[in-house]
Parts: structure tokens; sequence; C-alpha cells
């Protein structure tokens, strides 16, 4: 027989015989506590959903073993090791910090911020004395630019390339080596584009294009020191209209010296002759040790390139980008966004 609390309570009577069958004391029991809550107007709570589970491991270990892995991990990366999660637990194990599964630890691996991705060292090598030097030095003098009375214009320039049939950096490919492809990222002729630009858009007239026909994966060996210094003297500067701040990396066509300064690979003669130039007294019978002691106490401590002096020259200013920083210049961003635009239209294009 179906009793009216649990008719009152709405279950299905079918499944109501069922639960008969086996609880009828239970079922009574929990249905009266319902209708009993129905009508004082409380909130009625589904039986057996709210269940203390217990912690996993994982999340139940004190801090202090949390941060006895983070440095673990540490250890194992300075001793140049390769860091999985076996081989993190075995360490772990050695040192008798935690005994925890290889599951439980990749879930305390998140909980503490560290994710299984491609290894990259440029955060490393970002923060290095000298580098982290120009990067400061590069950043002020961006500032005071900035919030001068009469800001200089900043230019940007950089190169890139594209190809006459497009590029991908995505393809369908299997655990066999012949879904992979050998070379390039991209299909057809490669082509190396140069150009610069300010917050207004590309400058008017200043851009080249050409063909490579280095066989290099990398690009910028197909620039060179001649071209790039041509173009900077027929191309760009001719179309600067205000003075301006063109900001730069430091490749090494961009960086030819316009005074060759003395190293330790100098020879002697070298030294004593770059010293006449100086009009330094020294004596010609001193050792090379002491003649390169003398040229390190004259040789000034910046360099002066080339381009440097090109554009000061035409009356504009140079600024340099540190090292392993290109995105601090914009036009990196603007040549992803052209190449995705390339991407989309290369099929309606001529094929070149």
């Amino acid at each position: 027989m179906l009793n009216s609390a649990q008719l009152q309570v709405g279950m299905l009577q079918e499944t109501i015989m069922k639960i008969n069958q086996t609880h009828d004391n239970k079922v009574e029991k929990i249905c009266g506590k319902i209708c009993g809550e129905r009508q004082k107007g409380l909130p009625v709570e589904t039986p057996g959903q709210k269940r203390n589970k217990p912690k996993k491991k994982s999340e139940d270990l004190p801090d202090g073993i949390k941060t006895s892995v983070r440095n673990t991990i540490y250890d194992m990366k300075q001793n140049g090791k390769h860091v999985t999660i076996k081989t993190i637990n075995e360490e772990l194990k050695r040192k008798e910090v935690v005994q925890i599964s290889n599951a439980s630890l990749g879930r305390l691996l998140k909980t503490i911020g560290f994710k299984y991705k491609m290894e990259n060292n440029r955060r490393y090598l970002c923060e290095l004395s000298h580098v982290a030097y120009q990067r400061v030095n590069f950043l002020r003098q961006y500032y005071n630019n900035l919030t001068n009375e009469n800001p200089l214009q900043c230019v940007y320039l950089d190169e890139t390339c594209i190809y006459s049939k497009g590029s991908f950096k995505r393809t369908w490919q299997d655990n066999s080596i012949k879904s992979y492809r050998k070379g390039h990222e991209g299909t057809g002729k490669r082509f190396i584009v140069l150009h610069a630009g300010t917050k207004h858009g590309f400058v008017e007239n200043a851009s080249l294009v050409f063909s490579s026909i280095s066989k290099s994966a990398d690009y910028h060996d197909s620039m060179n020191r001649e071209m790039f210094e041509k173009w900077m003297t027929e191309k760009l500067l001719p179309n600067l209209e205000e003075p301006s701040l063109i900001i730069m990396d430091n490749a090494p066509y961009r960086s030819a010296l316009a005074e060759k300064l003395p190293t330790t690979s100098w020879t002697k003669s070298q030294m004593q002759k770059w010293l006449q130039q100086k009009n330094i007294q020294f004596d010609n019978n001193c050792l090379r040790v002491k003649l390169l002691e003398i040229c390190k106490k004259h040789r000034p401590n910046e360099r002066r390139y080339v381009v440097d002096e090109m554009i000061n020259a035409n009356g504009h200013q140079v600024l340099r980008l540190p090292p392993y920083h290109c995105q601090y210049n914009p036009i990196e961003h603007v040549w992803g966004i052209c190449k995705n635009c390339e991407k989309r239209s290369i099929h309606f294009i001529a094929p070149i």
C-alpha cells in the first residue's frame, strides 16, 4: 500500500513500490521528514547529495612539503636533469620528502603553479644581468622620449618572410616520419619583406621586397649589411618627414662597427697601429699583454655603429632593442596580422 506521505512528496508510484519492498521503514521516515519541511516552508534537500568526500592526498599536504617539492624541481633544473613526473617522484622518494603516486603528484604540481609545456630558455636569457640592464635602459629612454615636451616620432623597423604558395605551422600528422615535412614552414618561392612603420601605419615608399636565394631555414641569412644600409639611405631616411626615433634590434647586418676596437684576438702590430692613430704613447718594446692593457684603458665604453651614425647625420636618433625582447617591437605583431591575411587570401592570388 502507498501511504499519503509518499504520494505528497510527488514520487512515482512504481518507484515507491520498488523501494517499499526492501526499505519500508527508511522510506517512511524520509518522506515524513520531507513533508514536515514543506509544511514549515523550509527548502527541501535531496537526501544523500551532500557527502563529505575525503580530501585527495595532493590537496591535504602541508605547505612545507609543497615548498620542498618546488625546491626539488628547481634543483633538478639547476643540475641539468630531465624533469618529468616520474623523475620528480623518484627524486622526492630519494630525499624522503613525500610518498605519493604519479597521478597525485601531477595534481599537486598543477596546484602549486607548474605546467607541462615545451622547454624555452628565453625567460632565463632575459634575466641575465647584462640583458636586464639593457632592458631597463631601453625602457627608460623610451619613456623619456614619450614624456618629453617635443617627443620624437617612433619608427619601428624589421623584416619578415612570406611564401608564394602560403605558409603553415600545423598539419595532419601521425607517428610515422613520412608525415613530417623537411625544410621551411611554407611552400613556393620565399620572399623577404623589409619595412618600417609608425603609429599612423607603414612609412610610404619605404618597403623592400626581394626573393630569397638562401637555402637556410633562417630567413635573416638572406639579408646583408650592404642591402640594409642601401635601403636605409635610399628608402627609409628620405621618406621620414619629421625627426624620428628609429627603434630596431641588434641583427649583425645592423650592427657593423664604425670603428674596430682592440680585442684579445688582435696582434701586437694591430694594437700598436691603433694606439698610434689615437696619439697614445707607448713603449715599442713592451709585451703584447701590456699593450692590450693600455688599449683597454683608452678604449671607449660605448660602441659606435655605422647605421647609427648614418641615422644621426640625417637628424634622427636610434634606440636599440634589448636582446631577446622582440615583444617591444610592435611591427612584430603587425607582421603576424599581415601573415594571417596572406594565408586567407593566398588561394585567390595568381601563382608566382
